[in-house]
């Protein structure tokens, strides 16, 4: 297992709202590798960031990074070996489990498949073409201010991976 960890405990006397809540080992569904993780602390700003990237069994990768002071912020990107409908699925899958997973006051009120396949018909979208769109503020529950948004891009020949589902999450702010 490699693991690369930075811990950067610094004060800068901001008062981050969000820190307590914050898990840095998210759990995932699936087994994999840990090739890196990272936590950090912006001197200027005073905002925590934790990173963190598995490689999957199966060949694909889930990058997750959480980015919090006073709003937080949630980045999966589930990078693919292969395109069909069934990895697509998993990857949603694996980010569902990492929404779910996160210690804020935010659940989706349905399955992340359920919601972006309604979209997807709804907008006319296929894995043959990239696209990113605004989860429906009504998909999930919250008492504060949410956007969050999904994500699917085909990438160039010759890398790694062929595609990558992208999930943000941003919870907090004005």
């Amino acid at each position: 297992m490699l693991s690369s960890a930075a811990w950067a405990h610094e004060d800068s006397g901001v008062d981050c709202s969000y820190s307590d809540q914050v898990t840095p080992g998210l759990e995932l569904p699936v087994s994999g590798q840990v090739i890196s993780e990272s936590r950090e602390r912006d001197k200027d700003s005073g905002e925590h960031l934790v990173k963190r990237e598995l490689r999957l069994e199966s060949g694909d990768s889930v990058y997750i990074e959480q980015k919090y002071c006073t709003m937080y912020n949630l980045t999966v990107v589930y990078r693919l070996t292969e395109v069909n409908d069934s990895s697509f699925e998993k990857g949603l899958g694996v980010i569902h489990s990492v929404i779910t997973s996160v210690d804020q006051d935010y659940q989706l009120k349905s399955p992340l498949e359920d919601i972006v396949n309604m979209t997807m018909n709804q907008r006319d979208l296929t894995l043959d073409e990239s696209f990113e769109y605004g989860l429906p503020l009504q998909a999930a529950r919250s008492s504060d201010n949410v956007e969050h948004t999904i994500g699917f891009e085909r990438l160039p020949e010759g890398n790694e991976f062929v595609a990558e589902i992208q999930f943000y999450l941003g919870v907090g702010g004005l």
